[in-house]
């Protein structure tokens, strides 16, 4: 325990020795349990400053933590969060924003035939009330509602006959489209929408779930959803392969890694790029590991486009380094 005590002044020094021998005793018996406490305190102040240090080295890593981003290590940009400002290279034109004058712009235009006519007559006149059904028309005024009709499943029933031979007596069936695996199955437009929704649009597969029933009538598990999305996944093993072989034959591709969570665990992305073809890779690896079990730029030639990353540097194809982190870095 730290005690605080006055300073003794000189003056009052000799006050104490001044007011006799009993006095002086007394002060110096009271002086005795601040003596004897001193290597007590002696130990908590070795203790102290052992926790200050190391809380400073701690401090010191922390804020090191703290300045590491993607421009000073191999963490991805995405992890920068706010914490770093990047400074827009473009330049300002003068002109407002939004649409600019002249600019054709998307509005819906009328069609010559539309599906449906609804003529809306006219029967009295709207100062007088006088009878007009008999009178000719004048003038005929045309607007179009553009609009989604009501959505609903059609059902088709596939029939099978089954007959049995007069000849032999064994019993031949017609067999059922491959769409029809099963006694009640789902088309392929509704797979090919909900396969569009969940692997293009991001929508999850919960709430995919719920719009196949509020929209269809449909109800599809979440199961289902990823047996349809596997399903697809191998109907497209062919055109996967020509992608990866028309990339190897690029002259430029582009590269770059992304970090993904799933289930609390980081993975990462792979893409690699031309101007018409992209190819996606997940992996737990970012750096070389990753690129050689993908295995898509073994054996390029050509030009690889990336952002720095240090395991690119160490192959052979020609290296060119992305303008837009030149620019940011």
């Amino acid at each position: 325990m730290y005690v605080k005590t006055p300073t003794l002044i000189r003056e009052q020094c000799y006050e104490i020795y001044n007011s006799g021998r009993e006095a002086t005793v007394d002060f110096i018996m009271s002086l005795l349990p601040l003596i004897a406490s001193i290597p007590q305190m002696q130990e908590k102040i070795v203790e102290l400053s052992n926790k200050v240090e190391k809380l400073e080295v701690r401090n010191r890593e922390l804020e090191s933590q703290k300045k590491i981003d993607s421009h000073n290590s191999s963490k991805p940009p995405s992890s920068d969060g706010f914490k770093r400002i990047i400074k827009n290279n473009r330049v300002k034109s003068g002109k407002p924003s939004g649409g600019q004058k002249g600019h054709p712009g998307t509005t819906l235009t009328m069609v010559d035939k539309a599906d449906h006519t609804i003529r809306h007559t006219v029967t009295h006149c709207v100062s007088c009330k006088a009878d007009l059904q008999r009178i000719a028309v004048k003038k005929v005024k045309r607007r179009q509602l553009f609009d989604i009709p009501e959505i609903r499943v059609e059902v088709t029933e596939h029939q099978t006959e089954e007959k049995e031979c007069p000849r032999c007596g064994v019993t031949t069936s017609a067999p059922f489209p491959g769409s029809a695996v099963k006694a009640a199955p789902c088309g392929p437009n509704i797979k090919a929408l909900a396969t569009l929704l969940s692997l293009y649009q991001l929508i999850s597969s919960n709430r995919l779930c719920e719009v196949l029933e509020d929209i269809f009538g449909c109800k599809v598990s979440e199961g289902t959803l990823y047996l349809w999305s596997l399903g697809l996944h191998e109907s497209l093993a062919e055109t996967e392969e020509i992608i990866k072989e028309q990339i190897k034959a690029s002259p430029v591709a582009h590269v770059d890694e992304t970090g993904v969570y799933c289930k609390s665990h980081r993975d990462w992305v792979h893409v690699t790029s031309t101007e018409r073809l992209t190819y996606y890779a997940i992996h737990q690896n970012r750096g070389k590991r990753a690129i050689n079990n993908i295995g898509l730029l073994n054996g390029f030639t050509g030009y690889i486009v990336h952002d720095c990353l240090s395991q690119y540097f160490s192959y052979p194809f020609n290296q060119v380094v992305c303008n837009a982190h030149i620019l940011r870095e």
